[in-house]
């Protein structure tokens, strides 16, 4: 059975000329702009919200490049196994080529800063400790025992000493090993329609190894202001109304936001409507969740453009319920909500049942250069699936219905 999805997937997306049907409903539109460029040095540790950013085939630089693993089993942890690695606050220093990081003050406990090596050599890279075949998602990855800074650091242990210091128990803290074999991304579950059409060097660059370091999956995850906006709205219903079980302490405190900011969804690349004037008012130029239905997107940035293909649904799990400033943990905001009002099946042809999604993985075509700087308020091109690939719009037994005053595609909520 499977080897038969496979086969048919491989067809439909690949062999099979697309008809018009598949076609119709494809349609370039510069209605976005970069809002907001987030990396995540440290895997689940706090991001770092850029100006402007160095985009490579793999990614953004630096981004999980470092990451926590538990000395037992050498489980890679996240939020999810352990919300306390998001006291860890990191911050580039460029100057003197080190990785300050330090410990928020909502943690109980508070140690002196430290800092790591950002580029480091080759040669000294390897007289790290050595720490290999840890379990990602399809792959494995090799890291090596991160080392102090040179400086004067208040604090004499390891870096790995630091974070377990931290946590509680023994933990690796690791840099990537880029001379291990490259990781290998999940598959494309969600194609450019016209792929079959592009020229061969193009498609096979696409379906390449994309050597990210520390993700789970892909290089990017890709969010739009609009969706965010949404969610809130749901969040804020959903515990005016105690439709879920929730932490009321947390969220009754007086300071307290009704609201989840976008990191709680840890995004890289989060965009924004360019705004048109609709009578007095400016509106948005597309709904919520457009992200869904747009297969691809092109960061039109000073130096040349960025196509940004969106080849999956990011499935949802209880990461999400992790403040990422307090390391508190919500028994279901916001992930009973997204169950209710965003399931979607991620991975079509391997899981069949919906499950609570938000964002697309995406993977960015490999600059001229090597490299593409990319910065907040570039301008960005979309381009709508075609109504037969989107299961946002329904087309057949599905509707299609107009986004005013623009957009073509409107989100659809089951």
């Amino acid at each position: 059975m499977i080897i038969i999805l496979i086969l048919s997937a491989f067809y439909h997306f690949y062999l099979k000329p697309p008809s018009k049907t598949e076609r119709d409903g494809v349609k370039d539109e510069d209605i976005a702009e970069i809002d907001s460029l987030i990396v995540y040095p440290v895997k689940s540790g706090r991001g770092i919200e850029l100006d402007d950013a160095m985009v490579s085939r793999k990614g953004f630089k630096f981004d999980r490049r470092w990451a926590v693993v538990a000395k037992k089993g050498l489980k890679r942890l996240n939020l999810k196994d352990e919300p306390k690695i998001t006291h860890i606050i990191p911050s580039f220093d460029y100057d003197n080529n080190m990785l300050r990081l330090r410990i928020g003050k909502e943690s109980k406990v508070q140690l002196p800063d430290i800092g790591v090596p950002l580029e480091i050599d080759e040669k000294t890279l390897r007289t790290w400790p050595h720490v290999e075949n840890i379990s990602f998602y399809g792959d494995f990855a090799d890291g090596r025992e991160s080392q102090l800074a040179p400086g004067d650091w208040g604090y004499k242990g390891t870096p790995s000493d630091w974070v377990s210091e931290l946590v509680g128990y023994p933990v690796h803290f690791l840099q990537f090993d880029p001379v291990s074999s490259k990781r290998i991304a999940f598959p494309i579950f969600k194609p450019p329609h016209d792929l079959s059409r592009w020229e061969d060097d193009r498609q096979k660059q696409l379906n390449s190894v994309t050597g990210v370091e520390f993700q789970d999956l892909y290089p990017f995850l890709v969010a739009t202001r609009e969706s965010l906006a949404e969610v809130n709205e749901h969040v804020q219903k959903a515990i005016k109304e105690e439709k879920f079980r929730y932490d009321k302490v947390f969220w009754s405190r007086s300071d307290r936001d009704v609201s989840l900011p976008i990191q709680r969804f840890r995004p890289n690349i989060v965009l924004r409507s360019r705004k048109v004037q609709d009578g007095k008012d400016k509106v948005a130029r597309y709904a919520a969740f457009s992200e869904d239905s747009w297969e691809t997107v092109w960061v039109e940035a000073e130096k040349g453009t960025l196509p940004i293909h969106l080849v999956a649904r990011c499935e949802r799990c209880l990461l999400t319920t992790v403040d990422p400033e307090t390391a508190h943990r919500d028994p279901n905001v916001p992930l009973a909500i997204l169950r209710e009002t965003r399931a979607r099946i991620s991975q079509p042809g391997i899981k069949s049942r919906p499950s609570p999604c938000f964002g697309m993985y995406s993977i960015p075509e490999e600059p001229a250069n090597g490299f593409l700087r990319i910065k907040v308020g570039d301008p960005v091109r979309v381009r709508w699936r075609p109504f037969a690939l989107d299961d946002e719009v329904e087309a057949g037994r599905r509707q299609v219905r107009e986004v005013a005053p623009v957009s073509q595609h409107k989100v659809l909520k089951k």
